[in-house]
């Protein structure tokens, strides 16, 4: 279970969803680093979690609708976005709730988009898999987990969070 799925359809069908982050730092944080807690006294994360992953960058080929989640719009909805974007995972039943209500009621939203909980400026996109197809996207940059660069690029944006990558 992620904050934005499972989520299914008016029929019940699960609609399959994609995260992404707009810089290599937000999906770090929102992907590898997000079960690390602010309260944890020296956070570590294993340097072998990356060797099934990889990153790719991609680009969109067609204008997307993304529903908005920042505060502005979520007032709007009666609801904050402590609530929505910065609440813990025991609460990722609820939040998942809200991205089918999204999806129901703003029949041509691609996805949505919010400002990242754990990195703290850069924008989150959960696309649903229902409303976009792998041809909307490029892929402009693919590394696996066993490329020493991206190894070198989470360990930069662990040192930002004082995170310490373990061997």
């Amino acid at each position: 279970m992620t904050r934005f799925s499972p989520i299914t359809d008016a029929t019940g069908r699960r609609i399959p969803v994609l995260y992404a982050g707009r810089t290599f730092e937000v999906a770090a944080y929102e992907s590898l680093f997000h079960a690390i807690g602010p309260d944890q006294e020296t956070p570590t994360w294993p340097a072998s979690g990356l060797a099934a992953l990889a990153h790719s960058i991609l680009e969109t080929k067609r204008d997307l609708v993304l529903a908005p989640l920042f505060r502005r719009n979520l007032i709007d909805w009666k609801v904050s976005d402590v609530e929505i974007v910065k609440s813990p995972a025991r609460y990722y039943g609820q939040t998942a709730r809200w991205a089918e209500a999204v999806h129901r009621s703003i029949s041509d939203a691609a996805g949505m988009v919010w400002i990242s909980n754990r990195e703290g400026s850069g924008r989150c996109y959960v696309f649903f898999g229902d409303r976009v197809k792998e041809s909307d996207f490029a892929v402009s940059s693919l590394r696996q987990g066993h490329d020493e660069t991206l190894l070198a690029d989470v360990r930069q944006a662990a040192l930002h969070g004082g995170i310490r990558i373990t061997i």
